[in-house]
């Protein structure tokens, strides 16, 4: 693997060739985007070919010094223009850290279910959800229910499609589903009346076999949940926090929110999002989905029938019945 003759090494060492030709012509950055490059691809191996080390630490140091210089120039062009973080809007600062380099952009990705047109909006404004305040205000009640339920360990186990799992240091969530797959779970269900009420108001997504899914949630001490994207942009997810010390964060794309207890976090799982508890104590939300404002009724249905033939496609055949017994 660390031979000069191997392929991988052969076709990063030509992107450094052509990198130093690009800076001895003066131009830094083109130069820097293959610099760039070949230290992503070099990251990728275990062991470096003689001499290697030294043109990678020269790449680095280049794409560094040139980041340095361009972030100055900007930030300066744009202070001449006027520009104040404090007041410009949350989304012009994201493209400017975008174009920076601080951070990358993030797009819907769902899993199963693409639907074009719908607003690329990482965290939702949960003010225009009327039935959202009651639903907060039920915070202790749920919380209550919770606590019973932590009584009983054996009750936070894996999910079946693996969305969670249960040993320690799987970087996953524990979950104690109150509702699966669109049915309660009855040994869990008629134990939280109340937080199924706090949620009735709320459209929650009905899809035969799917949803509603309607979970407690625990993230661990020093855990860090793996990042994931939902199945369906058609729907945005409500985590409410019930414990959260502090250090609990849920990132969806480059946005970083502190959990707050009885304060709803809405959010699109259809970007990439993740979940970490960098203290010492439990940390736990209630999560279910609910569709998004913007599908018409019929579009709800129309989503609800195409993922149910989506799944009705891939379902194993139902086992052929018992042949009668003769003797019978």
């Amino acid at each position: 693997m660390n031979s000069p003759d191997n392929p991988a090494w052969t076709a990063i060492t030509a992107l450094l060739d052509e990198a130093d030709a690009l800076l001895a012509r003066k131009d830094p950055r083109a130069a820097t985007a293959h610099y760039g490059e070949a230290l992503r691809q070099a990251a990728r191996l275990n062991q470096w070919p003689a001499g290697m080390a030294e043109r990678l630490a020269f790449a680095r140091d280049a794409c560094t010094d040139y980041a340095t210089r361009y972030s100055s120039h900007l930030l300066g062009h744009l202070g001449k223009a006027g520009f104040n973080p404090e007041q410009a809007s949350p989304r012009f600062v994201e493209a400017l850290e975008i174009v920076l380099g601080r951070k990358q952009p993030y797009m819907q990705q769902p899993r199963l279910l693409y639907f074009p047109g719908l607003p690329q909006i990482q965290y939702v404004d949960s003010a225009q959800f009327t039935w959202l305040e009651g639903f907060e205000k039920a915070a202790e009640t749920i919380h209550g229910e919770l606590v019973e339920l932590l009584k009983e360990p054996a009750l936070f186990a894996a999910d079946a499609d693996g969305a969670s799992a249960a040993s320690a240091g799987t970087g996953e969530l524990l979950a104690c589903h109150i509702m699966k797959g669109g049915a309660p779970v009855p040994a869990v269900a008629q134990r939280c009346g109340a937080t199924l009420g706090a949620i009735a108001g709320a459209p929650i997504d009905y899809i035969t076999g799917r949803a509603p899914a309607v979970s407690f949630q625990l993230l661990r001490p020093g855990e860090r949940m793996a990042p994931r994207t939902g199945l369906l942009n058609t729907r945005l997810s409500c985590w409410l926090p019930l414990l959260a010390p502090t250090r609990c964060v849920l990132r969806v794309g480059n946005e970083l929110r502190e959990w707050q207890v009885g304060r709803a976090l809405v959010f699109d799982d259809s970007f990439e999002h993740e979940a970490w508890n960098d203290s010492p104590e439990l940390g736990a939300v209630l999560q279910f989905n609910f569709w998004r404002p913007e599908l018409t009724s019929l579009e709800r249905e129309m989503v609800m029938s195409l993922v149910r033939g989506i799944d009705e496609f891939d379902a194993p055949p139902p086992a052929p019945a018992p042949a009668p017994d003769p003797a019978s």
